[in-house]
């Protein structure tokens, strides 16, 4: 199955996967899956929530390995193809299912802060929606 965006809606911003509430050995396991799609990985800090997603993706900072943060994965610069391949790879790792996104022209303008509680609220209200089939 291949991921269909909307026209003209990925591919933006640098082409990079942002992890965040992964281990270091996850972020290893990870790093295969990028180098197969051809991005490059970026580790979470604290000091990227308060700045634009554009900003925080081209941000080095050394990364917050925090399990006890909220498994999440974002990837930037990639078409629909790319972002099918990433998560049929993701399925074949071991590693706890993360809440999964891609920037878009819309969300690349928000702080990585805004982004990650959107993110979080919606999956919440999806994991509620599930439980109650």
């Amino acid at each position: 199955m291949v991921f269909e965006p909307l026209k003209g809606t990925l591919g933006v911003g640098p082409r990079v996967m942002l992890v965040c509430g992964y281990s270091a050995r996850d972020v290893k396991r990870l790093e295969g899956i990028a180098k197969d799609i051809g991005v490059s990985v970026k580790v979470f800090c604290k000091e990227m929530l308060k700045v634009k997603v554009s900003e925080a993706l081209n941000m080095e900072c050394g990364g917050f390995f925090d399990e006890k943060l909220p498994r999440v994965i974002l990837l930037s610069g990639l078409n629909g193809k790319e972002v099918s391949r990433a998560m049929d790879l993701l399925r074949e790792i071991d590693i706890e299912p993360p809440i999964f996104a891609v920037t878009t022209r819309i969300n690349i303008n928000m702080t990585l802060g805004e982004l990650l509680k959107e993110l979080i609220k919606e999956y919440i209200e999806f994991a509620k929606g599930r439980g109650k089939g």
